[in-house]
């Protein structure tokens, strides 16, 4: 929402795709200090990407710090599903 608002106060349409999007995490979080609105916007979306990803990470090692094997293979074997995944989008 914040780099909606921020795109409309710089004078751009939302949600119009602009060139110059940013493909690296470092240009995107000076982007973000910058208050690039794009920047902002997929900032939120590497967010939202991560989410997932750390969940199931922290899981994981919780699960293994408890010792409840059951659900440390589950979460491993969701991992391997989301890197699967992961691999087979890149291709």
């Amino acid at each position: 929402v914040v780099g909606i608002v921020l795109q409309m106060v710089q004078g751009h349409p939302p949600f119009a795709v602009r060139e110059g999007l940013m493909h690296s995490i470092g240009a995107i979080w000076t982007g973000v200090l910058a208050g690039d609105s794009m920047a902002v916007i997929q900032a939120g979306i590497l967010l939202l990407i991560a989410t997932p990803w750390v969940r199931v990470i922290l899981s994981l090692g919780l699960f293994l710090r408890m010792r409840d094997t059951t659900y440390f293979f589950v979460c491993l074997v969701v991992l391997g599903m989301m890197i699967a995944g992961l691999i087979a989008g890149a291709g």
